[in-house]
């Protein structure tokens, strides 16, 4: 961390906390029993937030800070922030620098957006439809200027330019902003001082409803998990068989999907794209294995046969429900920018995106799994892959990190490491073609009993077939 990130955090720290010394003067006591309950039910709904599939956290806590802000007043809303922030404590288990920033940027954030409230015109306590104007007005103050405090963070830490990193939060936060501000609408027009049994109806279903969208959020994206994490587990045990470099169709899923994140595709497509860039080598457990296993030029005939395998790879996945779409990608993926690709033959747009972007993703694992540079990746540009496509490639900051990482979660399941094993075995016979003229099947180790690779008594019952 830089000395200026530093210096803007504790100023940030040190604002906020002034500011709460400030604005608790105002605090009204006589409100604060109510004050505290809506703030305890913020701190629940910050605790148990919702996690959309494209990775958007929402929580509504916000939305009762705003509620307070228009029923009482500025002091109290930041009473509800601190106790959002407090509440979290336990589950986020956040450092003390971090959370003493955090919650000071949302007290600066509230203070801001109340002031905009009074200065459009707003009356705490006087909430009619003819406020509803002002309402959006201090919530969407609110999201900029935290949007504006947390582009500072995230842009110096990921070293991408501050503007760009704030145009990309204010689009992820549209969606957010539109929930919190019909909610908050909503429940300050139900709010009555002396009849607020109204308000806490809502305010429970409010609750309620975002629990259960937790839940089923929460189960959609366990099972995509699952749904990848056996593709993955998949392509591996084919990579495996094939000797083709461990964990390509990982990294490669992974790299298109960031492509995909980064154009800002539709989540369905990026899902698409996904699934298809994990799978798009699939077609190639239907060639034959020295095809994959040879170290000079392939022969004419071998070239074609091995052409095969994004038409086959794409008829597999084409009878997986839900995977139409990943079919046509990994049909095309091998397609070239300038027409000379296969099977088709097509060019520039008519290639379809998703085959452009697995193609693009497919090309930056090999070029940097062989340690070479982004030069190199470049040069493709206009030839054989989508010269766009390059340039959001190139412009991703954490993308090189990819083609290093691992090709499958450390907890990989247990009865996967037995295939492993037997296809690792098989392929050091098969790339022998010492041992495959003898037409051994089978390494064994001898000492006084036979054993195969993981140490079992094995019954060997023709001599000539062992290898010692």
């Amino acid at each position: 961390m830089t000395g200026s990130l530093k210096n803007f955090i504790y100023t940030v720290i040190a604002t906020g906390m002034a500011v709460l010394l400030l604005v608790l003067s105002g605090l009204k006591i006589k409100f604060l029993p109510f004050v505290l309950a809506i703030g305890l039910i913020a701190g629940l709904l910050e605790k148990f937030y919702v996690e959309l599939p494209n990775g958007s956290i929402v929580s509504g806590s916000t939305t009762f800070t705003f509620v307070v802000m228009a029923v009482y007043g500025i002091p109290e809303a930041v009473v509800i922030e601190t106790i959002i922030s407090l509440v979290s404590i336990p589950l986020v288990k956040r450092e003390t620098i971090k959370f003493l920033f955090n919650t000071s940027q949302y007290i600066i954030c509230i203070v801001a957006a109340g002031y905009g409230y009074l200065w459009s015109g707003g009356v705490p306590g006087t909430f009619t439809w003819y406020d509803v104007p002002r309402l959006l007005f201090a919530i969407a103050l609110y999201y900029l200027v935290n949007i504006t405090l947390m582009s500072v963070i995230i842009s110096e830490l990921s070293k991408r330019k501050y503007l760009a990193t704030w145009i990309e939060m204010v689009q992820d936060g549209l969606l957010i902003y539109l929930v919190v501000s019909l909610l908050s609408v909503r429940l300050v027009l139900s709010y009555e001082l002396y009849d607020q049994l109204q308000f806490w109806i809502e305010t429970l279903f409010v609750f309620v409803v975002f629990l259960a969208l937790r839940y089923a959020f929460a189960l959609f994206i366990n099972l995509r998990k699952t749904y990848l994490r056996t593709m993955e587990s998949l392509t591996q045990l084919t990579e495996n068989k094939l000797s083709i470099s461990g964990g390509h169709a990982t990294r490669v899923g992974r790299i298109a999907r960031k492509i995909a994140e980064k154009m800002k595709l539709p989540q369905d497509e990026i899902d698409s794209i996904h699934y298809a860039a994990l799978l798009h080598d699939l077609g190639k457990t239907y060639l034959e294995e020295k095809i994959f296993q040879k170290r000079g030029p392939l022969t004419l005939e071998e070239e074609r046969e091995y052409r095969k395998h994004a038409e086959i790879g794409a008829d597999m996945v084409k009878e997986i429900a839900g995977l139409a779409r990943s079919s046509e990608y990994i049909r095309y993926h091998h397609e070239c920018w300038d027409g000379t690709g296969f099977p088709a033959g097509i060019s520039g747009e008519h290639i379809p995106l998703g085959a452009r972007i697995i193609a693009a993703a497919d090309q930056y694992d090999h070029i940097f799994y062989k340690k070479k540079s982004k030069t190199d990746f470049a040069a493709l540009a206009g030839t054989k892959l989508d010269p766009q496509v390059v340039e959001i490639v190139l412009g991703i900051a954490d993308l090189q990190e990819e083609p290093g990482k691992m090709a499958m979660p450390a907890t990989i399941e247990e009865k996967l490491i037995e295939n492993l094993v037997i296809s690792e075995a098989r392929k050091r016979v098969y790339q022998s073609q010492l041992l495959d003229k003898f037409g051994a099947s089978l390494i064994v180790r001898y000492d006084g009993e036979f054993r195969n690779e993981t140490g079992d008594f094995i019954d060997i019952p023709c001599r000539e077939q062992v290898i010692v």
